[in-house]
């Protein structure tokens, strides 16, 4: 992945897509390449793509533990997308931070922003979102 080459939800398509395949095919290998250039990206990147990348981030965080490098730059920018992240999108980016709190307790920084957005979303909740 050049950089530059590739826009920001690209990558946390990308990103997305190596969380839910890397236990059975060997996209580890891309991980160096998405840890470059995700930070070089998250800002800007709209509430999806923060959310994919979170849950990406937590996903991998065994398999991967480079990915954790990534955190930061989205926990910056998910106050100024909060408000306008439908109900799977929070419900997945605290389920992130629950999961990453441990090695990154910075992630806790996102928790009050998600959390004034659940009353506004919680009617579109489904099981696993609440459940999350």
């Amino acid at each position: 992945l050049a950089k530059g080459q590739v826009g920001r939800r690209e990558l946390a398509n990308v990103l997305w897509s190596v969380a839910h395949v890397s236990e059975t095919l060997n996209f580890l290998k891309l991980m160096p390449s998405l840890v470059a250039q995700i930070p070089l990206v998250a800002k800007g990147m709209n509430a999806q793509d923060v959310s994919n990348s979170l849950w990406a981030a937590a996903t991998l965080k065994e398999a991967s533990p480079d990915v954790l490098e990534i955190v930061p730059s989205l926990v910056s920018e998910t106050p100024l997308v909060a408000k306008s992240m439908g109900a799977q999108q929070a419900s997945n980016s605290l389920w992130a931070a629950a999961v990453l709190q441990e090695a990154l307790p910075d992630v806790l920084k996102i928790v009050p922003s998600l959390a004034a957005r659940i009353p506004v979303v919680a009617k579109d909740m489904n099981a696993q979102s609440v459940s999350n």
